[in-house]
């Protein structure tokens, strides 16, 4: 890691520590510029990844990698009257939303569900006459709110017939996968994040509780438990670093639906035997463990769970056949396209 990287990390680790109350951490977040990361010239998606990793460790109510999404989007596209913090949302595909002209208007139809809640309204990205465009909507009519697994809020919005006003709309600057690529590759920055967590405390109530007359520790189960979660976080944490920086190259599809798959498939690995070292207190709401591991199981299906990133890899290497070894390996030129057109048809609930 960087000294930049590093640096950054650290700030936001002393800011989340403060405990200050929800709406000044946002304040303190919005006046560092932690919003503004993908927007960086070097290392946007390293530094973004751990940032996103910071607070999902801290278990901040905060939504950080929406804003984020928004704000790089909103930038790209060149949009304006978006505030600093918004949502933001994708329609899925095939698209629940999408975007139509009506008198020289653009309108949206249809819905999004599941959305995170975002008071500031969101960029969503909706397709135009089959092409994706980004999209601020300043306000929607909800379907009711919901909470997910992990706490957090979520509603689903009414599209049908928002005018959208001007400049707040554009083509999507970039390719049509991208947005999904970078936020998977933020949700399984958030998966390490809690999984680290999860790590911290296994190993210290392992090292307190004691049985028998001495900490459960030095029991040889115990010490296999904790070190399996020690090699699934140490598996998250190189797959989420290797894809950063294949993104911050200018690729890294191909890393980001690998380290997508595996932070999917171990968390709910880590989730299990973190509870299992813990016996009944992890599941009591006094103890935090279970803060972490119902993150963990609701985050792994966010942007798609290990299934459907295996699947995009595994239907682009029947498609190179014999040349599937030196794609995975050595991800050659044609790889990151080939991956993009599967997930274009790729079937995906948001």
């Amino acid at each position: 890691m960087t000294d930049s990287i590093a640096l950054a990390e650290a700030s936001i680790d002393r800011l989340l520590q403060r405990g200050t109350d929800r709406d000044q951490t946002g304040a303190d977040l919005l006046s560092a510029g932690m919003f503004d990361v993908l927007l960086a010239e070097e290392q946007a998606f390293e530094t973004a990844a751990a940032l996103v990793k910071v607070a999902a460790r801290h278990a901040t109510d905060l939504p950080l990698s929406g804003p984020m999404m928004a704000r790089w989007l909103a930038d790209r596209a060149g949009l304006t009257g978006v505030p600093e913090v918004a949502g933001f949302a994708l329609p899925g595909n095939p698209p629940t939303g999408w975007l139509e002209r009506s008198d020289g208007r653009l309108v949206t139809a249809g819905y999004l569900q599941g959305v995170p809640d975002g008071p500031n309204g969101l960029v969503a990205v909706l397709p135009l006459d089959g092409a994706p465009w980004v999209v601020f909507i300043a306000k929607a009519s909800g379907l009711g709110e919901a909470h997910d697994l992990a706490g957090q809020r979520h509603r689903s919005i009414v599209l049908d017939g928002l005018t959208i006003a001007d400049g707040g709309a554009a083509p999507l600057p970039i390719t049509a996968s991208t947005p999904l690529v970078v936020a998977a590759f933020l949700t399984a920055a958030q998966l390490l994040g809690a999984m680290e967590t999860c790590l911290t405390l296994s190993t210290r109530y392992a090292g307190e509780r004691r049985q028998f007359g001495r900490p459960i520790a030095q029991f040889q189960a115990v010490q296999h438990l904790c070190a399996r979660i020690a090699v699934g976080v140490a598996t998250v944490r190189v797959a989420v670093t290797h894809a950063a920086r294949a993104l911050d190259r200018g690729g890294g599809v191909l890393e980001v639906a690998i380290a997508k798959s595996k932070a999917s498939e171990i968390a709910e690995e880590i989730a299990a035997v973190a509870h299992q070292i813990h016996g009944a207190i992890g599941f009591t709401n006094e103890y935090p463990l279970g803060v972490f591991t119902r993150r963990l199981l609701s985050w792994r299906d966010e942007y798609g769970d290990e299934t459907f990133w295996n699947g995009i890899v595994g239907t682009a290497a029947i498609r190179w056949s014999t040349q599937t070894w030196s794609h995975l390996v050595d991800a050659g030129p044609g790889t990151d396209d080939d991956l993009r057109a599967v997930l274009d048809n790729a079937d995906l609930v948001p």
